[in-house]
């Protein structure tokens, strides 16, 4: 598939929408969460990635995920609460009713709303050569702020000073590598995006967000002897759970959101009885963040059908907008109040 393809679809969709074109992707408005595009912020970047035929969106802002335009199309319609499925989309934009038996069907893995075995699911693998590419050390900026250099060897994070990006592969449960995550210290980066799949060697390590959990083959082991895990945004997070508490009962949904195979996955596979969500802060006082627990409570409906869920609150109110619970220290982690839904 071509992204130019892609781009005369939306220029269809939306006539008078403003796309420019650099040399490696195209700067679109957010349209993935926002129904007028004359006004959103043009943080919507859609990554040619022609050499693969699957040129990708990424939102920088309030989606901050990865996917294609068969998931910005439901993205869209889900604005008006209209759920269509990735068939439907495949259809809306070729024009006809996907046949999965033939070479043109769609390659993307799907993940339907009925229940379907999580442990089917088998994302594409990646060589792990593309990791021997770099190296920890005492100068990695994770490293520099505290999280110990054993931790870091571990789980397989890797700096490049001159590239100025933190590397973080990505395993599925079997421990099969199926991605590779950027985090920048580029501080005119920081300001359009913090993290994105790696493009190294003309590869996109990429692999769909919502079909993984951060920290699973690591982690498994842990979480399934002691039934009980904490749910962070982000892949730093989980390290730093690991250092403040000792233990190995975190995994990252890579966002501020969860999807129905992450969820089956912590009941059908990991067996918790116990999730803890630590997701960063978005609320400047607790009046507010009432407000981010009904948000979170619908997020996680289906999953309180199973398990007993917890949401951890900063009623002390130490920490910062957008910080994550683990961000401060041992004492403020345990000073946050745990409000079960």
């Amino acid at each position: 598939m071509q992204s130019s393809t892609i781009i005369d679809f939306v220029k269809e969709q939306f006539p008078s929408i403003h796309i420019e074109e650099k040399s490696t992707h195209y700067v679109l408005p957010t349209i993935c969460h926002n129904h007028s595009h004359s006004t959103a912020s043009r943080k919507l970047y859609l990554y040619k990635n022609e050499e693969e035929g699957n040129p990708l969106f990424h939102c920088f802002t309030q989606c901050g995920e990865t996917f294609n335009i068969y998931q910005l199309i439901q993205k869209y319609h889900a604005l008006d609460k209209k759920e269509i499925t990735y068939r439907d989309a495949y259809k809306m934009f070729h024009g006809k009713d996907p046949s999965f038996e033939k070479d043109d069907a769609p390659q993307e893995i799907m993940y339907e709303k009925e229940f379907k075995n999580p442990l089917e699911i088998y994302l594409p693998e990646y060589s792990k050569n593309v990791l021997d590419m770099f190296r920890s050390d005492d100068t990695d900026p994770w490293a520099e702020e505290g999280i110990y250099l054993s931790i870091l060897e571990e789980y397989g994070i890797t700096y490049s000073k001159s590239l100025q990006s933190i590397f973080i592969p990505q395993y599925d449960w079997r421990g099969r590598f199926i991605g590779l995550r950027v985090r920048t210290t580029n501080a005119q980066k920081e300001k359009m995006f913090k993290y994105m799949p790696a493009h190294l060697n003309n590869i996109f390590y990429r692999h769909p967000l919502s079909l993984n959990l951060y920290g699973i083959w690591e982690n498994q082991k842990e979480i399934r002897e002691q039934k009980k895990v904490w749910i962070y945004e982000s892949e730093k997070s989980c390290l730093l759970h690991y250092l403040l508490t000792d233990n190995r009962l975190a995994l990252a949904t890579c966002g501020s959101s969860i999807s129905k195979w992450q969820m089956d996955m912590l009941i059908h596979y990991l067996g918790v009885e116990e999730v803890i969500i630590a997701y960063d802060k978005e609320y400047a006082n607790i009046q507010d963040a009432f407000r981010w627990i009904e948000k979170i409570k619908e997020q996680f409906k289906y999953l309180t059908l199973f398990v007993k869920v917890g949401i951890m609150v900063d009623q002390a109110e130490l920490f910062a907008p957008k910080d994550s619970p683990v961000d401060r220290g041992i004492e403020e982690f345990e000073s946050m109040l745990i409000y079960y839904i």
